[in-house]
């Protein structure tokens, strides 16, 4: 018995430590966010009037919010697709017999290592200084041309950047996928005549279901909740063609101080991505079963 409340003890000593510092920097401003949001707090004055669901109202006819979700909605289609079928063919590659493979792991997860806010201010230089320099230098007319000065070009330059950034963790997971494929079915299929898009798509596919669900999970939801890149890359420009729901979140809160708007924003924001991973999840575990 004294062994049992012993071992009870030293697991709530343990735990203790992180399960304050959760509840204290995570739970309770979490609900003291969801109080705010039904009132008129500013940040500032302390008579805070109860307002209902003016605020949660309100962020359905917020034009720049409706925008954010546009552009959250596109990007993380186009990264997830993009990043998916990159770090797979990238995977396919560093798992066949190249001698130079240790090397090409190393080169693809490379820019893994580097933070989205260093990436971020990294391309805005490339895009917005050097390569028109060299346009000029070159005398090419196309190279001369700022890439974050449109919305179209700045918003295919955010996923380049973002897929060119995270591939090489797909790519990782998907090789941990491909190296638990049976090598005596793959040997067996050649011998029966399966060319490789027959091996890719019967064999290697669904073998690494597992694998292409975590990448799936991860591209899909640090898609929806992008922020770095953006504020670091475009700051949201031009005119708010590049803003994220988490940048307009933080707009709209640290910029126009509109804190109550913003809270509500951010609940309904994840309410929306926890649905989506948690269908997500259940479709990938639902195949797999």
């Amino acid at each position: 018995m004294n062994k049992i409340v012993k071992e009870r003890v030293t697991y709530v000593l343990f735990v203790s430590g992180a399960l304050i510092f959760f509840l204290v920097f995570i739970i309770y401003p979490m609900l003291m966010g969801f109080c705010y949001s039904f009132t008129d707090f500013d940040g500032i004055k302390t008579d805070i009037s109860f307002v209902g669901l003016k605020n949660y109202l309100a962020v359905f006819s917020n034009k720049a919010f409706k925008d954010s979700i546009g552009f959250t909605v596109k990007y993380a289609i186009v990264t997830l697709l993009a990043s998916n079928v990159t770090g797979f063919l990238l995977a396919m590659i560093v798992n066949s017999g190249l001698k130079t493979k240790s090397f090409l792991r190393t080169v693809f997860f490379l820019p893994n290592v580097i933070s989205l806010v260093t990436v971020g201010f990294l391309w805005n230089f490339i895009a917005s200084k050097l390569i028109p320099q060299i346009g000029e230098l070159l005398g090419i007319e196309f190279l001369q041309r700022n890439l974050l000065a449109k919305g179209e070009s700045a918003f295919g330059l955010i996923c380049l950047v973002a897929v060119w950034q995270g591939v090489g963790y797909i790519m990782l997971i998907y090789l941990a996928g491909l190296q638990k494929v049976p090598a005596d079915m793959l040997e067996a299929s050649a011998i029966d005549g399966a060319n490789r898009w027959q091996r890719i798509w019967y064999i290697i596919l669904p073998s690494i279901r597992s694998s292409a669900g975590i990448c799936i999970f991860l591209t899909l939801v640090n898609g929806l909740k992008v922020y770095d890149l953006p504020y670091a890359l475009t700051a949201g420009g031009p005119y708010g063609a590049t803003q994220s729901i988490a940048y307009n979140i933080y707009m709209e809160a640290f910029t126009r101080g509109n804190y109550p708007l913003a809270t509500a924003e951010s609940f309904i924001f994840c309410i929306v991505v926890g649905i989506v991973a948690v269908m997500q999840m259940r479709l990938v575990n639902g195949k797999e079963s």
